[in-house]
């Protein structure tokens, strides 16, 4: 997918900094629905406003401006990845 991939996971030392960076290569790669095991939907989506039927990709905000990475979906090769 990435030319020289393992050149750039020697230099990771923390294992959940590599598994950061894998699926974030393979959402960008193949498109997809990324969630941790222990997420689920809570009461705000539910009523099926939050995830429009012609979005490209979604995501949430953390209360610091950044993308969580619990949860985040995204067509393949989008932009933002």
């Amino acid at each position: 997918l990435i030319q020289n991939i393992s050149n750039i996971f020697l230099c990771m030392t923390s294992g959940a900094t590599i598994s950061d960076v894998w699926r974030y290569i393979l959402i960008y790669h193949y498109g997809g629905v990324y969630t941790d095991l222990d997420n689920a939907p809570g009461h705000k989506y539910n009523d099926g406003d939050i995830i429009a039927p012609d979005y490209d990709a979604f995501f949430t905000v953390e209360g610091v401006g950044i993308m969580t990475q619990f949860f985040f979906a995204s067509s393949p090769r989008h932009p933002f990845f």
